[in-house]
């Protein structure tokens, strides 16, 4: 899951239904983040 705005109303979302949330982009502290049970940071240019 993406973790910007978007991403962090979705996060919340999916936890009332008991989805365990991993959020994952490449900026540190991004906005999903800040509520996934997991996250990850990388490089999206990465292959």
């Amino acid at each position: 899951l993406g973790s910007g705005e978007l991403g962090k109303e979705i996060a919340i979302e999916l936890q009332r239904f008991g989805v365990e949330v991993i959020a994952c982009d490449r900026y540190e502290n991004a906005p999903a983040m800040q509520v996934a049970h997991r996250s990850h940071v990388f490089s999206m240019t990465d292959a």
